[in-house]
């Protein structure tokens, strides 16, 4: 991609929305005063927040026409309707959602009426968000097996049945559940918490975590440990001139940090320490109460293939912490066992589903850490972006000196873990183009400046 390309560049390509009355399409794209557009590794669904101004003209083939509104003041407009939407940046990028891919009006709100025109708000999300609240669509069967071929087959086979496309890291180890007529989206996200990656060298325990969510190209289930080891995406600096230098895809317009760290709170979550786990066991009745197994949770660090920056957090040593978390769970052994027939079960009703001991705390331990460094920077429109990709940020470090270096400690590998595409006016409208901006809000679990 380019990198001297300005922010103003971005268009609204197509907007149309189809009436549940009449069900043709009618364009709006020329009554866009404000577009959102978001996504986000802790959401099952993109969004869009769009601003309209409705004026009563419609382009028709290059003409006005001044009569009545189709969609006059938004109350013509009720809720679920389907709405094709194509946006493109100054790179020549698109995010397309039509097709499979459309999005479905949440809400219609903030409407401002006089006579000459109607302003008001529209949510969007994905029609998926829609089937997720069907009981049609609950989970309700007995899934074995690995949890990769059962998150697939909730989203396509048995459940959701989209047509979008799927990104999903496969798991390591199997898991047996039952539905129990629950949503969809919460059983993927449950799920999500017990998954462990198939990782070279790995072994079971090192590492799990998975986040559930969807972009622009489609739904994904993917491992934490995995996004922080893929591809980089963009490399971002922040400098004090208009000029990017080379090897850098475009410039930090502005940014700010939350590194903080509340060691009242790690206390209590215990994923910077050790943590005990005590057991029940259903299937021989016995409760492993003198038993503390204690899991370190610093483990995730041990591969700096799979984290962010090059140094974990550091504490005062001389506080000698054990471990802060005492876990009390109830083993599934029995409730689940692998087979069809009863004589099968019964040979596997002895053996663990869950590894509950190393996989739970974990992936507790992985979630909590992730956050450890917060970063939110604004680029200049970038839709080639997305939610759990890798970008590359270099701050210069704060000197007194002419020639600045590169930041160590700030600088280096962060994960989108929010994106909002921005775009303030149209070109249809004002003749120039749209101004538009995108901002990241990025993590990571440690800190330090990685080289590649």
């Amino acid at each position: 991609m380019g990198v001297n390309i300005a922010a103003e560049n971005a268009d609204i390509k197509k907007f149309d929305i189809y009436s549940n009355y009449s069900g043709s399409p009618v364009p709006i794209s020329f009554g866009v005063s404000r577009l959102y557009y978001y996504e986000s590794i802790l959401d099952n669904t993109v969004r869009c927040t769009v601003s309209l101004t409705d004026t009563g003209v419609r382009s028709l083939g290059g003409r006005s026409d001044y009569g009545s509104s189709a969609l006059e003041d938004g109350t013509s407009l009720t809720a679920g309707e389907k709405v094709d939407l194509v946006i493109e940046d100054g790179y020549g990028q698109k995010i397309n959602l039509e097709g499979d891919y459309h999005l479905r009006i949440k809400e219609i709100r903030n409407i401002l009426q006089d006579t000459l025109k109607t302003n008001y708000t529209i949510d969007l999300y994905s029609k998926e968000s829609i089937d997720n609240e069907l009981v049609s669509t609950r989970v309700e069967k007995k899934y074995q097996g690995k949890i990769s071929d059962s998150v697939r087959n909730i989203l396509t086979n048995d459940c959701l049945k989209t047509s979008k496309d799927l990104d999903i890291d496969l798991t390591l180890n199997k898991f047996n559940f039952w539905g129990n007529t629950e949503k969809p989206f919460y059983k993927l996200a449950w799920l999500a918490a017990r998954s462990v990656p198939e990782l070279s060298g790995i072994n079971l325990g090192t590492t799990a975590g998975y986040f559930f969510y969807e972009t622009s190209r489609g739904y994904k289930f993917k491992s934490i440990d995995k996004l922080f080891n893929s591809t980089i995406i963009r490399k971002l600096i922040f400098n004090n001139n208009t000029s990017i230098p080379l090897n850098y895809d475009g410039k930090i317009l502005d940014f700010s940090f939350d590194s903080t760290v509340d060691i009242s709170n790690k206390l209590l979550t215990g994923d910077l320490f050790s943590q005990e786990q005590r057991v029940f066991n259903f299937y021989d009745n016995k409760y492993d109460g003198e038993k503390k197994k204690e899991f370190d949770s610093t483990k995730q660090f041990n591969n700096d293939d799979y984290i962010g920056g090059t140094d974990k957090l550091k504490l005062a040593s001389d506080l000698n912490i054990g471990p802060t978390k005492s876990n009390f769970i109830i083993k599934d052994i029995g409730i689940a066992p692998t087979g069809s027939s009863l004589n099968e079960q019964l040979k596997t009703a002895t053996k663990e589903n869950l590894d509950v001991d190393n996989i739970l705390r974990q992936s507790s331990a992985r979630y909590n850490n992730l956050f450890t460094v917060k970063l939110s920077i604004t680029i200049p429109g970038d839709f080639g972006l997305n939610a759990g990709d890798l970008v590359y940020c270099d701050f210069p470090e704060i000197s007194d000196q002419n020639d600045q270096k590169v930041s160590s400690r700030n600088s280096g590998i962060y994960m989108i873990v929010d994106l909002c595409h921005y775009i303030n006016s149209n070109p249809k409208i004002t003749g120039i183009a749209g101004r538009c901006f995108t901002r990241l809000n990025l993590v990571r679990d440690s800190f330090g400046r990685k080289t590649f």
